[in-house]
């Protein structure tokens, strides 16, 4: 699921009580790709499909979007970060409180500006082939619900690519989404977010509904996605990330996911002076050594705000180099007056 996804729910839906939740999982199962379990990269990276352009002619295509004290945690095992990410983490939960959340007007909007580098990826002759395209959106949410959520984004364009194959893979899927669609981007407007007819997985009394402890909330990402993921930690870890980098959380909210990650086993700080879309920070991951890939969320340290998150290829996998950030996503949030009211030009 994507930040579209989550950050679509910010009109008045019906309430969905956390028993609900944790009956059929749904919206929290939606939100980390299924129960599925996955052995490689390709599989992991199949969770994090979400709006993608296909082409008719582009067939087998992957597209990927890529966020203490030890204690006794759910089920009695001993849980928690090392003790310099539970520093760095309970620091921003302490400083992202005092940083205000947007106040959006009656008449105005929240706009939430995103930069996605997503993995193509498809299996030609028994082998891998990857490239990487980058792409942005800008999403508007009315504070009135009798208004449109208006979403304008991007055809996504040839960021990256790995060797002859690669780049030609990568020249023929452009050519063929450009002829479909165009070069001048997507516009969609709906009420409460219902683009193309989609149902929110969030509304704003699930996300109040959520435990404010952060071992109580960490227990309850336990609870709702039994199996999900490669690990059950891995799952909770991912899911934190996704709810942290759609700039939708409110605050106290955000701390206590900081805390709850704080007490994940394995996370760990990753680079102490993190770039990503031009912002520096500090960035938190967590490696799954089964598939030797590491997620990692990426703060501010001065405000306690995510920059964005990155899935990195630790030691490499058919046609992608070890080390590669192959999916990223940096998120902005403003206030805004007005939103487009009309299809992009081509």
């Amino acid at each position: 699921m994507d930040e579209l996804t989550l950050l679509r729910s910010a009109r008045d839906f019906p309430a969905v009580p956390l028993d609900e939740l944790a009956k059929n999982r749904v919206a929290l199962d939606k939100a980390i790709g299924g129960a599925a379990s996955r052995t490689s990269a390709k599989k992991r990276m199949q969770r994090r499909v979400g709006w993608t352009f296909a082409s008719a002619g582009v067939a087998a295509t992957i597209a990927i979007t890529l966020v203490a004290t030890d204690t006794i945690g759910f089920g009695g095992s001993p849980v928690g970060a090392s003790a310099e990410a539970a520093e760095v983490l309970n620091e921003a939960a302490q400083t992202t409180i005092l940083t205000a959340d947007p106040i959006v007007g009656p008449d105005q909007y929240l706009r939430v500006d995103t930069k996605a580098v997503s993995g193509v990826g498809t299996t030609i002759s028994g082998h891998d082939i990857w490239y990487s395209t980058l792409s942005t959106s800008s999403l508007f949410v009315p504070k009135s619900d009798q208004k449109s959520w208006v979403l304008q984004r991007s055809l996504p364009a040839v960021f990256q690519t790995f060797g002859p194959e690669s780049q030609a893979y990568a020249s023929k899927n452009q050519a063929e989404i450009v002829a479909e669609h165009g070069t001048g981007g997507e516009y969609f407007q709906a009420r409460n977010g219902a683009f193309m007819n989609s149902r929110p997985d969030y509304t704003p009394e699930a996300l109040k509904a959520l435990p404010r402890d952060p071992q109580q909330l960490l227990d309850h990402f336990y609870l709702v996605n039994p199996g999900a993921g490669v690990s059950k930690d891995g799952a909770a870890f991912d899911l934190i990330v996704v709810l942290l980098r759609t700039g939708f959380v409110p605050a106290d909210l955000r701390a206590a996911l900081y805390k709850a990650a704080a007490l994940v086993p394995g996370v760990s700080v990753t680079e102490k002076a993190a770039t990503l879309d031009g912002r520096k920070g500090i960035s938190i991951g967590r490696t799954e050594s089964k598939t030797a890939e590491r997620q990692d969320i990426i703060i501010d340290p001065t405000n306690g705000l995510v920059i964005g998150e990155r899935l990195v290829i630790l030691n490499g996998q058919p046609g992608i180099p070890a080390g590669t950030a192959l999916g990223s996503t940096s998120v902005t949030t403003s206030v805004v007056n007005s939103a487009p009211t009309s299809t992009p030009s081509k």
